[in-house]
């Protein structure tokens, strides 16, 4: 399996270095930028993150009562509280049994550094970085630009050369056995402090990746806490921009999908409704609200010749055959005139009965001839051709 190292410049936390080894085979990436993080990264891979470990502080404590979670937490804070300059609540709190040692770091740091690999595919597991030199006994790494010190109890700390100084200091204060420690350092020509000149070995960082390989580190916490992201769906699945907008428009119209449909089933009934009483209204000027329209039709229907013929005039015949050409019925299909025959051949499919019976006696009062031979009865309607023509004088 593809393993790689990331490991921090400095406590801005902006840049990194990424040593990635396949069967112990190494490619290095320079320095980068943590924002394209990504672009460098093997994918899939295991990933160890070493964060400095001067933003942690670390409590040797052993757990003799099997303690978990917040009565942990509370024996460990009652136990170094008094060294802890920081609000309490602003700092996370983790547990290693096999080291028995309790750590801690700001809150709102560790939530940006998860955030920025959170984006990303991968196994990650975020570390002190000097968990890299090992737990069984104190060693000291030097590199061009700072050191490192693990005190062979899980805990330790790491600088710039400067602050090397203050920090012997303290070790001295706290009876510190200095003839103890191994030091290295990663390269010949790095200044090392004088008391490590006699006995310092040079050791590359890589050496150390590929000793930390070959021992089953066993740690029980892993500062990475993977949550779901958009960021790392995408980066999971392949997914382009372009993709997630398609993505999301499907979401959307399937949410919407429903009352999109409601809205157009109850515009389509009340155009529907606005229709038919419409067309009531032309058979009926004083009809005006649509109740029961099977039972209202019939109603309408009855008296329905009377008025029509009542209501025509002999001049305006050649309004009816326009009336004709122009109606805009659903069951009439097509409507041919030919003047020369004089006569209009109308095709129909679904007339009912008392449209017909509107049309052919309306048509008796004047020179006009229907002919429904063509038409045949089916289901209460009529189907085939109407023809309408003049009367032989």
């Amino acid at each position: 399996m593809l393993t790689s190292f990331i490991h921090f410049h400095d406590l801005q936390l902006s840049t990194v270095d990424i040593y990635s080894y396949d069967e112990n085979e190494l490619t290095k990436t320079s320095s980068i930028s943590i924002e394209h993080l990504n672009d460098s990264l093997p994918q899939n891979s295991k990933c160890f993150v070493f964060l400095p470990s001067q933003l942690f502080g670390f409590h040797y404590f052993q757990n003799e009562l099997g303690l978990k979670n917040d009565e942990l937490q509370a024996n460990v804070i009652n136990a170094i509280e008094d060294s802890i300059i920081s609000d309490i609540s602003a700092l996370n709190f983790s547990y290693d049994s096999s080291l028995s040692m309790a750590t801690w770091i700001d809150k709102e740091l560790l939530l940006s550094i998860n955030k920025s690999f959170n984006a990303l595919s991968g196994d990650f597991i975020l570390l002190p970085e000097h968990l890299l030199l090992g737990v069984e006994k104190p060693k000291i790494l030097f590199s061009s630009s700072k050191f490192c010190i693990s005190f062979g109890d899980g805990s330790g700390f790491s600088g710039e050369h400067s602050s090397f100084d203050s920090l012997y200091a303290s070790l001295k204060d706290s009876k510190f056995n200095e003839n103890a420690i191994q030091s290295f350092k990663t390269e010949l020509n790095i200044t090392t402090p004088e008391m490590f000149d006699e006995k310092i070995q040079t050791k590359k960082l890589t050496h150390f990746h590929l000793d930390f390989l070959q021992i089953d580190h066993a740690y029980d916490f892993n500062l990475f806490k993977r949550e779901l992201s958009l960021e790392y769906l995408k980066s999971q699945m392949s997914i382009t921009t372009r993709d997630l907008i398609v993505l999301s428009a499907m979401c959307v119209t399937i949410l919407i999908a429903p009352f999109l449909t409601n809205y157009v089933l109850k515009t389509s009934a009340n155009i529907y409704y606005e229709n038919t009483v419409q067309i009531f209204q032309q058979l009926n000027p004083n009809f005006n609200k649509l109740v029961n329209s099977k039972a209202q039709i019939d109603e309408l229907s009855k008296n329905v010749p009377d008025e029509v013929v009542g209501s025509m005039s002999p001049d305006e015949e050649i309004q009816l055959l326009t009336y004709l050409e122009r109606f805009n019925d659903p069951a009439f299909k097509n409507i041919e005139i030919d003047l020369l025959q004089q006569r209009i051949s109308i095709s129909i499919e679904g007339l009912t009965k008392f449209k017909l019976k509107i049309i052919q006696e309306a048509l008796k009062q004047y020179p006009l001839l229907a002919d429904d031979t063509g038409l045949v009865e089916k289901n209460n309607a009529f189907f085939g051709s109407l023809i309408i023509r003049y009367k032989n004088e």
